[in-house]
C-alpha cells in the first residue's frame, strides 16, 4: 500500500510540461529579474543625482557670500582716490564725502557772480572723466575773461577740472530744473575704473543741495 508522501511524489512526478509552456515561465522569471535589476538601478541613479544636488547647493552656499560681498564693495575701492570739491556762496571748498548732504548754493536766474553751481571733480588713478547731466547743463566758465563754454549733456573733462551745474534749461521761454543728476564715470587706461553720480535737490527751485554716492 502506498503511502501520502510515495503518491505526492509519483503525482509530483507525473507533471509534464510542453516546451511552450517551460518559455513562457522562464520569460515570465526573466522579465521579473530585470524589473528588480532596473528598479534598483534608478533609485541608485536617483539617488546619485540628489547626492550631487545637495553638494552644488553646499558649495554655492559657502562660496559665493565672498565673491557677491566683493562685488559690493568693489566699487568704492576704485574710486577711493576721487576727490570732489563743492563751494559755497562765498567760494570756500567744501569737501564733498559719500552719502553726505552737501549745499550747492541758492540759484537765481540773474546770478552774476558765476553761471551756475562749481564743483571739481579730480582722481589721481583715472586719466579722464566723463560726466552725463540728466537735467540742466554742464559749462566751463574762465574767470578771467568770464568766457563760457557750454558743454554737452554728455561730456569728457580731464581730472581737476572744475564744472559748473546750471538748473537752467535751453527753451522758449527757459526751464528751471529743480532736480537732477549728475553721473560721474572714471577711466583708466581707455578702461571704466569706477562710477559715482551726484544727485542734485531744490526747495522750490530755489536752495539747491547735492548728495554724491557710488553706483
Amino acid at each position: 500500500m502506498m503511502t501520502f508522501q510515495d503518491k505526492y511524489v509519483t503525482q509530483m512526478n507525473a507533471i509534464k510540461l510542453d516546451d511552450k509552456t517551460k518559455e513562457k515561465i522562464l520569460h515570465n522569471v526573466l522579465s521579473v529579474s530585470t524589473i528588480s535589476e532596473n528598479y534598483r538601478f534608478t533609485v541608485q541613479k536617483r539617488f546619485a543625482v540628489i547626492a550631487a544636488a545637495c553638494f552644488l547647493i553646499m558649495l554655492i552656499a559657502f562660496v559665493a557670500p565672498p565673491f557677491m560681498n566683493q562685488k559690493d564693495h568693489q566699487s568704492p575701492s576704485l574710486v577711493q582716490s576721487l576727490i570732489l570739491t563743492a563751494y559755497a556762496a562765498d567760494g570756500s571748498p567744501i569737501p564733498v564725502k559719500p552719502d553726505v548732504t552737501f549745499p550747492l548754493g541758492r540759484y537765481s536766474v540773474l546770478m552774476s557772480s558765476t553761471p551756475g553751481f562749481p564743483i571739481t571733480i579730480n582722481s589721481k588713478d583715472a586719466d579722464s572723466i566723463r560726466l552725463h547731466a540728466s537735467t540742466g547743463r554742464l559749462l566751463l566758465w574762465n574767470p578771467a575773461d568770464s568766457k563760457i563754454t557750454p558743454l554737452n549733456s554728455d561730456t569728457p573733462i580731464a581730472p581737476g577740472n572744475t564744472v559748473y551745474w546750471t538748473p537752467l534749461e535751453e527753451g522758449n521761454p527757459p526751464k528751471v530744473a529743480a532736480e537732477g543728476v549728475v553721473e560721474l564715470t572714471l577711466y583708466k587706461n581707455g578702461r571704466v575704473a569706477g562710477k559715482g553720480k551726484i544727485e542734485i535737490t531744490s526747495d522750490k527751485s530755489v536752495d539747491y543741495k547735492g548728495k554724491f554716492t557710488y553706483n
